[in-house]
């Protein structure tokens, strides 16, 4: 399993740009996995996949939807930089952009 941190930032960019999660069965019934779609989206491709995917968020034309969604992560203490910085640097700054969004 990746680390904690980056399935949260990974589960932020599928959230933001409307990527649907695969469900998941487990003891507690079904659940949603970001991580497979998002690794599918956004890091699978490349570097270039990911970039790209920040740079076509357009955050002007629909920004109550956009910080509609977002607003779970900026309530959440545990998506903070200083925690999700464990998981890399890479996931770091994307947490900063997303609580930036918001």
């Amino acid at each position: 399993r990746p680390p904690v941190g980056a399935v949260a930032v990974t589960k932020a960019l599928c959230v933001l740009r409307g990527v649907e999660p695969d469900k998941v069965v487990c003891g507690q019934g079904e659940v949603d996995d970001y991580w497979g779609p998002g690794r599918r989206n956004f890091y699978a491709p490349g570097k270039a996949a990911l970039v790209g995917a920040l740079k076509a968020c357009d955050v002007d034309a629909g920004f109550r939807d956009v910080l509609a969604r977002l607003h779970q992560f900026a309530e959440d203490t545990s998506f903070r930089p200083n925690w999700v910085r464990r998981s890399g640097r890479a996931s770091e700054k994307v947490c900063i952009w997303v609580l930036a969004l918001h």
